[in-house]
């Protein structure tokens, strides 16, 4: 598994997985993330999947607690698959350090 992550609420996180070729064609796997076990679609909004040869990077941006959890990525090639787990918790911001008292 990845480390995991801590972040505070509105921020932005990356998760990078380093992808290994197989197979006598070193086929580039097949990449797939998914967050609250539905496959995540990157919409460059709160979704940002960074596709490079060697690396797979998912981006979540404004973070909400709702994102605490599990993500995890799949990696599939014609010789197999392989999975790995990144645990998410996000703590909110404390709004009343912003008040002022008088």
């Amino acid at each position: 598994p990845l480390e995991p992550i801590d972040a505070l609420e509105g921020g932005t996180i990356q998760i990078t997985v380093h992808l290994t070729s197989s197979g006598p064609q070193h086929t580039r796997p097949q990449i797939q993330w998914y967050h609250h076990s539905q496959p995540i679609v990157s919409d460059n909004i709160h979704y940002r999947i960074i596709e490079e040869y060697e690396t797979s990077t998912l981006e979540i941006i404004n973070i909400t607690r709702g994102d605490t959890g599990q993500v995890w990525c799949v990696a599939t090639t014609p010789a197999g698959s392989a999975t790995t787990t990144c645990d998410i918790n996000v703590a909110g911001i404390d709004r009343n350090i912003f008040k002022k008292s008088f």
